[in-house]
């Protein structure tokens, strides 16, 4: 039987597929699944699409990206984490690490960073906090590191908006600046 080039690019893929198979106690099992969800295969879509970039998100989790956001020793994986924060779970826990990166002099990183800021704020403003059962106060030190950044005169001029009106959209939904309670939470606590 006669192959063409494309069949036996085919056969090769497809030789290729199954050794990515791995059989285990129960039978035949993925090994991307088996495999213990990690950084690595976050830095392997930091170019992807926002679809590849849910889906890793998902599957390594909201820590994994949480701990590549504060590792500013790869700058790849910073990358594919503020790029995959959106798609988090617990994507208001990114606001703090995210102000920190907008405040960096990174020519790459901060104006993304400031950008995801505005992004999370407008999905958390449209889904309301007590929704997500988020405690505005929770996300005050995030709001002052965004009032920070818009305050800065050496930081770029579109860092600043967008952190100035990421800032500004928290403070629409009650979140405070500092994090103290407010007279009527600690008058309900007095009770």
């Amino acid at each position: 039987m006669m192959c063409s080039r494309l069949d036996r690019i085919r056969l090769a893929c497809a030789a290729i597929a199954v050794t990515a198979v791995v059989t285990g106690p129960l039978g035949v099992i993925d090994a991307a699944r088996a495999a213990p969800p990690s950084v690595d295969s976050l830095r392997a879509v930091a170019d992807g699409d926002d679809f590849a970039l849910a889906r890793i998100a998902a599957r390594v989790g909201d820590d994994v990206v949480l701990a590549a956001l504060a590792d500013a020793g790869d700058p790849l994986a910073q990358l594919a984490a503020i790029r995959a924060a959106p798609f988090i779970v617990d994507r208001e826990q990114t606001l703090l690490p995210l102000a920190r990166l907008a405040a960096s002099r990174d020519p790459e990183l901060a104006p993304l960073a400031a950008w995801k800021l505005v992004r999370i704020t407008q999905d958390l403003v449209r889904e309301g906090l007590d929704r997500r059962e988020v405690l505005p106060r929770s996300l005050a030190p995030a709001r002052a590191a965004m009032t920070a950044v818009a305050a800065d005169a050496s930081a770029r001029s579109d860092i600043r908006l967008c952190a100035g009106h990421a800032a500004h959209l928290l403070e629409s939904v009650g979140v405070p600046l500092h994090d103290r309670p407010s007279e009527a939470e600690s008058a309900a606590l007095a009770r």
